[in-house]
């Protein structure tokens, strides 16, 4: 373990006996980043307020809280962290329901050798670090293979993806004023709410975008695209819980029944709510609404939409936003500015929807017909985003 990453890292350790804690802190405390806490509610807030902690280790025997109970909830707030027992009471019902409910990594007696102690909190601090790496590395892997899916999708259906954009861009701004943890699953869904259109007939989708009214048939095929995308997405590893917040995604609130649901669950109850709360939004704005009154309308459906949600989205629009929208050749277009005009080829076709952001695959197709001079405008009017 090398000496710097030992440093940095903190170690938690909970005991009610102060005497303990103050050794820990004399004979590890030159090596290793120590915290620690003489209860296992104060040792909850300890985490909350010192997070990323790398690695917990508790007593068993603790008053008021016992060292399972507070193992557990801290699984809750920081899942993260690699979690150890060092206790007294070594008895083996107790190891095992230790190791069951807080899915403890290390099981350690007192008194614990030196030798056996940093051993143990070395490898802990190791797979606190193969955790992280590992999730990161699924976060950005799955993050930027979609990504790519969803630009090149956007070539084949600009105004479906269009309302992705603006979909996304919704939820991830409701995310961080609710300070959402694992924002890019929420994101990740939403930019993904639409795929399941794809796979319809172009004479639908047409409709749709235009906004015309569907016959009987075409409406309940239309309603079956969330279920479609789902299945398509949940054939990807572990984008489940994403499958089952597209699929959901247009069920009112009081079908998810949010109150019966927890953990994953909850989160993938979550997830489609926040879809369906930008998707109605969206709606309205397209129908002409102010963004003052499509909230107004939101907030008077009683029980439909989350008020935290509703909320969260009062800002959603910048008061300046005139200001950031400029008239550009396309020539001088740049990845993230987003289009607030349509944009059509001499044929008619639809290049860019309104509303859509400019990804690097758009960005080289219109340069491409610029240049070529096959589209009918040379200059658009852009949001500036950065």
């Amino acid at each position: 373990m090398r000496e710097e990453y030992a440093m940095v890292d903190k170690i938690l350790f909970v005991d009610d006996d102060p005497k303990i804690l103050e050794a820990f802190r004399r004979e590890l405390g030159k090596k290793y980043s120590i915290v620690t806490a003489l209860s296992g509610d104060k040792a909850l807030e300890t985490i909350k307020q010192n997070e990323p902690i790398a690695v917990i280790i508790a007593d068993i025997r603790m008053p008021d809280m016992d060292g399972i109970r507070f193992l557990t909830k801290a699984m809750a707030i920081s899942p993260d962290s690699v979690r150890m027992v060092l206790t007294g009471t070594a008895d083996m019902q107790t190891a095992i329901h230790a190791v069951n409910q807080g899915q403890i990594f290390r099981f350690m007696t007192k008194p614990c050798p030196d030798v056996i102690l940093r051993s143990a909190l070395d490898a802990g601090i190791k797979q606190y670090h193969l955790i992280i790496a590992e999730k990161e590395l699924l976060e950005k892997t799955l993050v930027g293979s979609i990504k790519v899916i969803s630009e090149v999708l956007s070539l084949i259906s600009p105004t479906t993806f269009s309302k992705a954009t603006r979909l996304r861009r919704t939820v991830v701004h409701v995310v961080a004023k609710l300070g959402l943890e694992e924002a890019w699953r929420f994101e990740l869904a939403t930019a993904l709410s639409q795929i399941g259109l794809i796979v319809f007939p172009p004479n639908i989708l047409d409709k749709i975008n235009a906004r015309t009214t569907l016959t009987p048939s075409e409406k309940s095929t239309f309603l079956k695209h969330p279920i479609v995308g789902g299945e398509l997405i949940k054939n990807i590893p572990r984008l489940e819980l994403i499958a089952s917040m597209i699929r959901d995604q247009e069920l009112d609130l009081e079908e998810l029944k949010m109150n019966e649901r927890s953990g994953d669950d909850y989160i993938a109850g979550l997830g489609a709510h926040l879809i369906k709360t930008a998707i109605d939004y969206d709606d309205l704005i397209l129908r002409g609404h102010s963004h003052e009154d499509a909230l107004r309308k939101l907030s008077g459906m009683s029980g439909k939409y989350q008020p935290d949600v509703l909320i969260a989205m009062i800002d959603l629009q910048p008061k300046n936003l005139d200001d950031q929208i400029q008239t550009l050749d396309i020539s001088f277009l740049d990845v993230g500015m987003i289009v607030m005009e349509d944009i059509v080829n001499y044929e008619g076709q639809l290049v860019v929807a309104k509303n859509q952001e400019v990804t690097y695959p758009l960005l080289m197709k219109l340069f491409k017909l610029d240049e070529g001079k096959r589209i009918t405008k040379k200059t658009t009017k852009v949001l500036i985003t950065k």
